[in-house]
């Protein structure tokens, strides 16, 4: 409704930033490295979380993900959430913004 999910356990209000990666690769997980497979700190979101991911906004939509890789500034806590894009021109163009992630059943 609006661009927000109507079933989710909960909304986290965040910081997300972007990256992107050479083909083959996989994630901390072990998932595949794929468009919507995101990175997180393991300890705020499980491995396998499905989340919706959007600005406050509303003007980006990153949409349905999966938690399923980590970083150094996940773990640190200087964000929420980093976006996996399937370009590094796509990942520069998204930067680090505020998103809403609401935590899917």
């Amino acid at each position: 409704e609006n661009g927000n999910p109507l079933n989710y356990l909960y909304k986290v209000d965040g910081v997300a930033t972007a990256y992107n990666v050479r083909a083959g690769r996989s994630t901390a997980s072990g998932r595949d490295l794929i468009v919507g497979h995101v990175a997180v700190d393991p300890a705020e979101f499980p491995y396998g979380t499905r989340m919706y991911i959007k600005t406050p906004s509303g003007s980006f939509i990153y949409g349905v993900a999966v938690a399923a890789d980590t970083g150094l500034a996940l773990v640190e806590g200087h964000v929420d959430v980093d976006l996996l894009f399937e370009t590094y021109l796509e990942a520069t163009m998204f930067g680090k913004r505020n998103v809403e992630i609401y935590v899917l059943e």
